[in-house]
């Protein structure tokens, strides 16, 4: 990424920090080593992350994942890749690790996502996207059970967090 596109995120991070709606934002590396910035929004019945991506001059993308604690799951209720354009880039691969995260630091068990089988494009591409990023799926489902004490990734392979 040029020096100019990681200024523009680091200015993007700096107006987002003072924000009520954008908490905690923070440069991230895609698994394909782009650079994004994540930012988390939390109310007391979910918790919403965030990705922002360079699209142009002076445009930027949201992407996002929305997150709900039920019981002793995380619930993936929304999961919002804006266009085709931005598919296979890493950004939904970035927004599940951060849910799983999340999952392991809030003691949860697992993470499960429902997704719809009608249109069978989007089937498959949910199925890909959670399979590879290690939930098993069945049917419209797909789950990712986590190990007790599991702690969240520092690094992954999928998934790597600048630091500050």
């Amino acid at each position: 990424m040029s020096k100019k596109s990681m200024n523009r995120l680091e200015r993007l991070r700096e107006a987002l920090n003072g924000t009520r709606h954008y908490k905690q934002p923070e440069i991230a590396y895609t698994y394909k080593k782009e650079a994004v910035l994540l930012s988390t929004f939390t109310t007391n019945k979910r918790t919403v992350f965030y990705l922002f991506t360079l699209t142009g001059e002076d445009y930027y993308q949201k992407h996002q994942i929305t997150l709900e604690e039920r019981e002793s799951a995380l619930y993936i209720t929304e999961l919002i890749l804006l266009n085709k354009e931005q598919y296979n880039k890493g950004y939904g691969s970035l927004l599940i690790q951060k849910a799983v995260d999340f999952a392991k630091e809030e003691g949860l068990t697992r993470v499960i996502r429902n997704f719809s089988s009608e249109e069978a494009t989007a089937y498959n591409r949910n199925v890909s996207l959670f399979k590879k990023n290690a939930f098993h799926v069945f049917g419209s489902e797909a789950v990712k059970e986590l190990s007790e004490g599991a702690e969240p990734s520092q690094t992954s392979p999928e998934v790597e967090v600048a630091a500050d």
